[in-house]
């Protein structure tokens, strides 16, 4: 899925545009039930405990109470002060959690601060990550950030990269830390490799296990601080310039993917709430003229972009051309997402199943993930991801022109 700045802004004008027009079908408005585990507002509050998977997505969230199964959540600022029974998912801003999460931890944003114990791993990326004091983590960690804190216990394994890195805290399965700076007071057991321009150790800093370092300003004395094992200035570690660490890798890899599952969750979740009814109609125009939609669908890709840069070289048709260029580009970013709600529509269908809407986005999420891994496989999977996607493109052109029609 492409993220560009024009492909975003192109997206949410279409949106409010499908939104504001009056086309919306009797079976959208009869189905604008919200459940209370999917919820979307500018501001959310949970004050109450949810024994069940809960979908949060606004400017400010506040989760006061335990959610008795997973938590995914999406927003400005984030307060989780509830105890997460399974996994965590959360994407912001400013990001505080303070209740205990029992099972994994994935999070990216500006401000993260984790005040409340998880039970396996974490992975965390962002503008800044501290880890408080008292904070058990009882699996591996990957941190990547501009300022890392560490003042908490960590039981497996960390892998850390940033600007600067503060471990004041306890990891007990090693820890391979590289940034600009690193400051120990703490305690790194099972061994350790540090990699930065500038190695500081503190009086309380503590080493189990062999240690193998590189600064800029060459060996250190290491060894005074070092229990069962021995300290190696290793000039192998020197990082080549623009070398990436792993820990930064993978924190940039974890902030685009869940940028990449913030931006399509929340267009489903716009689709869903506001629009399911028009895609109904979209749903049942695909079963019945399939290949038929799948012409005009590969017609519109091939012609749009055409016509758009006839418009635009005509000074008369030029905002008509821009207009068509925007409708373009957002329909070709979109497109998976409405082909996964489309498929989510069909297989209800096919069970008769009346879902709810939490029920119906998490499938078509489910599809929507399902689809980019058959994309993976070369040709192949391209070839049948392309056929549904463009089909579903030309059954939503038929049926929005049908709908438009009957206002013109």
């Amino acid at each position: 899925m492409k993220h560009s700045l024009f492909a975003r802004l192109a997206t949410l004008g279409l949106i409010f545009g499908l939104v504001a027009l009056p086309w919306a079908s009797p079976r959208l408005a009869a189905a604008h039930d919200q459940s209370s585990r999917f919820l979307n507002k500018e501001s959310v509050t949970i004050d109450e405990p949810i024994d069940d998977d809960v979908y949060v997505s606004g400017g400010q969230v506040l989760i006061n109470k335990d959610i008795g199964q997973d938590l995914i959540v999406f927003g400005g600022t984030l307060q989780i002060s509830g105890n997460i029974q399974q996994d965590l998912l959360a994407a912001g801003g400013n990001i505080a959690i303070n209740g205990a999460v029992a099972d994994d931890l994935r999070v990216g944003g500006g401000s993260i601060v984790v005040s409340g114990n998880i039970g396996d791993e974490l992975l965390a990326g962002g503008g800044t990550v501290d880890i408080a004091k008292n904070v058990t983590i009882g699996g591996d960690v990957v941190l990547g950030a501009g300022m890392v804190s560490i003042s908490g216990n960590i039981s497996g394994n960390a892998k850390i990269g940033g600007g600067e890195v503060i471990i004041n805290g306890v990891i007990k399965d090693g820890a391979d830390i590289r940034a600009g700076k690193i400051t120990i007071n703490g305690t790194i057991e099972a061994g350790a490799i540090l990699v930065a321009k500038e190695i500081v150790l503190g009086a309380d800093s503590r080493f189990v296990g062999d240690v193998r370092y590189w600064n800029k300003t060459g060996a250190l004395d290491i060894a005074a601080h070092v229990k069962d094992g021995e300290a190696k200035f290793d000039e192998t570690l020197q990082p080549r310039d623009g070398e990436p660490s792993l820990a930064a890798s993978a924190a940039a890899i974890l902030m685009a993917l869940l940028w990449a599952l913030a931006s399509s969750a929340l267009i489903l979740l716009l689709l869903v709430i506001f629009l399911r009814g028009f895609f109904v109609h979209v749903e049942a125009r695909a079963i019945k003229n399939f290949w038929k939609d799948l012409g005009i669908g590969i017609g519109f890709l091939l012609v749009a972009p055409i016509a758009a840069i006839i418009l635009l070289v005509s000074l008369v048709g030029a905002p008509i051309g821009l207009i068509l260029l925007a409708g373009y580009i957002a329909t070709l970013y979109m497109a998976e997402i409405f082909a996964s709600l489309v498929m989510a529509i069909w297989l209800a269908e096919r069970r008769k199943a009346k879902w709810s809407k939490a029920m119906l986005f998490l499938v078509s999420f489910g599809i929507l993930v399902l689809l980019n891994l058959i994309q993976l496989i070369p040709i192949a999977g391209w070839i049948a991801t392309g056929i549904l996607i463009f089909a579903v493109v030309g059954s939503t052109l038929v049926v929005k022109w049908k709908i438009l029609k009957q206002y013109m």
